[in-house]
Formats: C-alpha cells, structure tokens, sequence
C-alpha cells in the first residue's frame, strides 16, 4: 500500500509539473522558438519572459540574451514600437554586447511585420553600433526603398521618415 501511495505522488507531482509549465529557462528558450516558427507570438512571448524570470535578469548569460532577444522577436509581431524600444533599451543596458546580426535579425523582424519606420530606426542604432556594417547598410537600403514607397501616400509616414533624416524636410 505504501509503494501505491507514492507512485500516486510520484504522478501527481509529475501532472502538476507539466500543467504548471517548466522553469527551465532551456526547456522555456526551446519552447519559445517553437511556439515563435509555428506563428504563435502571444505564447513564445510568454515562454521568452519565463525564461528571462527564470534566470533572474543575468544578463551575462547567453541564455538569458537568448530569450531577450526571442522575446523582442515575438513582441514585434505584437507591439512593434515596444518591441523597437525593448530592443534599444536592451542594446544601452550594462553589460550587454549585442552582435550586427542581432540588429540584422530584429530589424529584418519589424520590417517583416510592417513597421519600417522601427525598423530604420533599429538598422540605426546597429550602424551607430557595429561601424561599417555592410549587412546593416543593404538592409536599410531595401527597408529604405520600402519606406519611400509607403511614404508617397502617407503624409504621416512621409514625416517619420523625415524625422529619422531620410528625407529633406521640402
């Protein structure tokens, strides 16, 4: 009776385990790329800030960039200009070195979602960063050709880009 009592225990631990999620941050990074290939932004987000909780804001940890960076991922397809700031907040904190892709990537990620004007603001802050970043350069060559586009019937565009310095002000 004593073994059946804890086999019970051992699965009801184990149940309330998998109901409750994991803390891992691996086992949450993981998931998050999973749930952000298959589209689902709202629960990859969730997965990204669980990790970074999980590794209680260490930021020397490449897991912990990881998730950061996983997380700003998810968010521009939530919330394009909180992910914009989130990103260059992150890219100014102590501590935190961030590579000409991860700017590529974030970029390449709020271009794809349709806020250019994040986007270019992003590929900025990336040149500022990484001095004569040729990926940087071509990419806001392409974002840029978009953006001009966009700003032809958009007066309110046309003044983002214009305040970014994309355009002349005439």
């Amino acid at each position: 009776m004593h073994s059946s009592h804890l086999g019970a225990s051992l699965l009801l631990a184990c149940l309330l385990t998998a109901s409750c999620g994991s803390s891992d941050p691996l086992a949450l990074v993981t998931e998050g790329n999973s749930k952000l290939g298959a589209g689902d932004y709202k629960s990859a987000l969730s997965n990204f800030e669980d990790a970074q909780k999980a590794l209680d804001g260490k930021r020397a940890d490449p897991l912990y960039q990881s998730a950061k960076l996983g997380a700003i991922e998810a968010r521009s397809h939530v919330d394009a200009k909180a992910a914009k700031t989130e990103f260059l907040d992150y890219a100014k904190a102590p501590g935190v070195t961030l590579k000409e892709n991860d700017y590529v990537d974030i970029a390449s990620k709020l271009a794809g979602a349709d806020a250019v004007l994040e986007a270019l603001e992003v590929i900025q802050a990336g040149k500022a960063a990484v001095a004569g970043s040729a990926k940087l350069a071509k990419l806001e060559e392409t974002v840029l050709l978009r953006a001009k586009e966009r700003a032809m019937g958009d007066s309110k565009f046309k003044s983002g880009l214009e305040g970014l310095g994309y355009l002349g002000g005439g």
